[in-house]
Parts: C-alpha cells; structure tokens; sequence
C-alpha cells in the first residue's frame, strides 16, 4: 500500500507560507476602508490615495509574473526568507510613515512580498504533496487565504473607527514574524537552483509595461474616462510581449501553455468568477445601502456569512475533487452560480438585506466550488515542468479579472438611472458570462460533459 502521509516539515512550510499570503492580501483588503481618512490627513486627492491600492495591486502582479523563474533560479526557503523580512520591514515602515510617499513606499513592499507567497504557496502543494491529496491542500491553502477578503472590509473599517489607520499594519505585523517562526526550521536547503537560465528581461520589461498600462486604463475607466490611447498602447505592447514569449530561447513568462486545451479552458472560467466575484462585492454594500437605506456595516456584514461559509468548505471541495474528480463539482458550482444570479435578477427590487444574505449563501457555495476546483484542476493538467508558470498565469488572471470587474460593474452602476437597475445589469452581464462558461465546459468535457463519469 502507497503511503500518503504528509511530513510535518511539508504541512508547516505550506502553512507558513500561506499565512504571508493571508497578511499581504488583508493588509490590501483592510487599507481600502481607510483612504478617505488619508486624503484628509495627507492633505491630497482620493485620486493620489489610490495609487496606494493601484501600485501594490500593480506590484503583486508583476511579482507573480517572475514566480516561475525565481522558483528555478532560488531555493523556496530562501524566497520564503526574503518575503517574511521585506513584508515585516514594509509593514513596519507604514505603521509610522508620516508622509505619503513613505506610505507608497510600504505598500510597494507589501506588494512585492504578496506577490512572491501567494505563488510559493501553490507551487509547494504542486511538488510536495502526493497527487491523491492535492485537491485538499489546495483547497486548506486556498482557504487560509480567502479568509482575508473576509474580513478585510469589517476588520479595517472597525480599526479605523475605533484606534486609527496606523493600527491596521500595527496588528499585520506579527503576522509575518508568526509565519517566520512556523517555517523556518520546515524550509531545507534541499533544492538544485538552475543558476544557468538566462532571464529574458525584454519580455519581462514588455509585459511591464503592459500590465502596468492596463492598470492605468482600468483606474480611468472607474473614473468614466476611456482613454483609447492606453488601451492602444497596452494592446501594442502585450503583443510584442507575447511574440518575443514565443520565439525567445530565454526564460521569463511560458505563455506555451496556453495552447494546452485543457489547460485553457480552466482558466477562462476562472477569470471570470474573480470578474463576477469582486464585481458583485463591489456593488452589492452600495445597493442594500442606497436601494434600501440598510447601514454600512450591515451592508458589509450581508457579504460575510455566504463568503467564510463557501472558503471553510474549500478543504471539503478538495477533497471530494481527490475521490470522485473534478467534473459534477465544477458544473453544479457553475449551475449553483446560475441559480442564485437568476434569483437576484427576478428579486432585485424587493430582496433586501435578509433576502440578499441568503441568496449570497447560495451564490458563494457555488462560485467557491468551480473556482478552486478550477485552479487545481489547471495546474494538474501541465507537465511537472510546467506548473511553476501555470500557477503564474492563474494568479495574474486572478488579480486583473479582480480589477478589470469592479471597473466594468462600476461603469455599469454610475451610468444607470438608479443603483437598483445598475444592479439588474450588473446581474444581466454576469448571467451572461455563466452562460459563457457553460459553453466552455462543454469543449472542455466534449461528448462526456453529460456523463456521469
């Protein structure tokens, strides 16, 4: 008999490692709630306050973007070192700043340190836990994770209110020192870097570029301006990226993969349930509270049963995936999604607080069900040799298709005559991209998708 036991030194790396992804993405989630309190400190526009959440959603992808040559160049234990330090020195750094530059500053670090954990973490559950366990892990990982989005609203809005904004990375920084403790003696100098790769740093500095114009673009867009030039520019760029990626002999980004079918076809939807997801988030707080005159904190409280109660179960997902395969999970997460979108659709004049919450439930169950189920569905599609830049290509899709959502449903919302019909067509696209991944499914599976194999 095969023993799939886990060594303890595995379970704490992985675990210290996604608790640095957990402090970097609640530090983003939290700091949020803060910016109007800054604008009045700082004595600046809410325009220049955001450039702390663009620049560090901009650092975090871009640093994802190098997970797959760092992860070959460098031993994990020491780009786990170097995350725990330069996350505590950045927190530290924001917790007394006292101009606004210095707090960019903090916050590009933060970024920098989010944008190495989160891939280190499903990169160690891919190449150190046996493949009849993946999906549990993956789901554990997923979960400590998630529940930083969670809390992120509630947990920055009461610090604010009560201690001030310097608390928020006050009480982050032990979170680093805590991750430091549980993983440092479980990383081993056990891995051969290749230090023979040469970096291709043209396509690294095309796709720079790209990203960080579209991040541009998308600001704009929030604020109903189409800028055609960014978008042209952003267009021109991301194809020059993606020539040099496929006749280039040197290492950066492979974008091949993308040709593998299945590996595709789980991407996409993917993508588009970070879009729905953080779409919805977006614009459900502002509908309960100016459709139905409901309080800020209940408006953000409606989110947080469905969301802890969908991110708990992602173990369970997991493991289901491990025993019976990933595909009645994926399409009853898809028709589940449907269903509830649908409800919202046909109650969104009368649904309420107590009728959004549940459906939200339901919403959340589904959603959370075929996105993680996604996630390791695609990476175990790749080679061994592959997966490094699959994980990188999943986690920057995450993060855009995040941040390309809030700007579409935000332009949806402010040129709608009332915030309850800006959230029927809100609801009317998503349903539309549901519908989409149906489609998608259906490649995907081919003559099986009605099957019960």
């Amino acid at each position: 008999m095969v023993n799939h036991n886990i060594a303890l030194e595995t379970k704490k790396m992985i675990i210290a490692s996604a608790i640095m992804g957990f402090s970097g993405i609640l530090s983003e989630t939290s700091m949020n709630v803060a910016f109007p309190i800054l604008v009045r400190i700082f004595d600046t526009s809410l325009g220049k306050i955001t450039w702390l959440a663009t620049a560090y959603l901009l650092c975090v992808a871009i640093t994802i973007t190098l997970s797959s040559y760092l992860k070959q160049r460098f031993e994990s234990r020491m780009i786990f070192l170097f995350t725990c330090t330069f996350f505590f020195i950045g927190t530290f750094i924001g917790s007394v700043a006292t101009s606004f530059d210095l707090l960019l500053v903090a916050r590009v670090m933060q970024g920098i340190s989010t944008g190495l954990s989160i891939p280190l973490t499903f990169n160690l559950v891919i190449y150190y836990i046996p493949a009849q366990k993946l999906g549990q892990w993956m789901g554990f990982s997923s979960m400590i994770m998630s529940l930083a989005p969670s809390i992120g609203a509630t947990f920055g809005g009461l610090l604010v209110d009560i201690v001030g904004w310097r608390m928020i990375f006050i009480t982050i920084l032990p979170i680093p020192v805590i991750s430091f403790l549980i993983g440092f003696s479980a990383f081993k100098k056990n891995e051969k870097p290749n230090t023979q790769n040469n970096f291709d740093f043209l396509a690294f500095a095309l796709l720079t570029i790209a990203l960080t114009v579209l991040l541009i673009f998308i600001s704009k867009i929030e604020a109903q301006i189409f800028d055609g030039k960014m978008l042209l520019l952003f267009l021109i760029t991301f194809t020059c990226f993606v020539v040099r990626s496929l006749s280039s002999k040197k290492i950066f980004l492979n974008i091949k993969i993308l040709t593998n079918i299945d590996f595709l076809t789980a991407v996409i939807p993917f993508a588009i349930y970070q879009f729905i997801n953080i779409g919805g988030n977006f614009i459900i707080p502002s509908y309960l509270q100016l459709g139905f005159g409901v309080s800020s904190l209940l408006a953000g409280l409606s989110l947080f049963p469905g969301t802890v109660a969908a991110v708990l179960l992602n173990p369970i997902f997991g493991k289901i995936y491990d025993r019976h395969g990933e595909k009645q999970l994926i399409l009853l997460g898809n028709l589940l999604t449907f269903i509830s979108l649908i409800m919202m659709l046909f109650t969104t004049n009368t649904m309420g607080f107590l009728g959004l919450l549940t459906i939200y439930m339901l919403f959340s169950l589904g959603r959370v069900m075929a996105f993680s189920i996604l996630n390791v569905s695609a990476l175990k599609k790749l080679k061994n040799n592959q997966k490094t830049d699959g994980t990188a290509i999943l986690q920057t899709a995450q993060q855009f298709s995040g941040a390309i959502g809030t700007s579409i449903v935000s332009l949806i919302t402010v040129s709608s005559p009332n915030i309850k019909i800006g959230m029927h067509n809100s609801l009317m696209l998503f349903i539309i991209m549901i519908v989409f991944i149906f489609i998608i499914l259906v490649i995907r599976y081919g003559e099986n998708f009605c099957s019960c194999e």
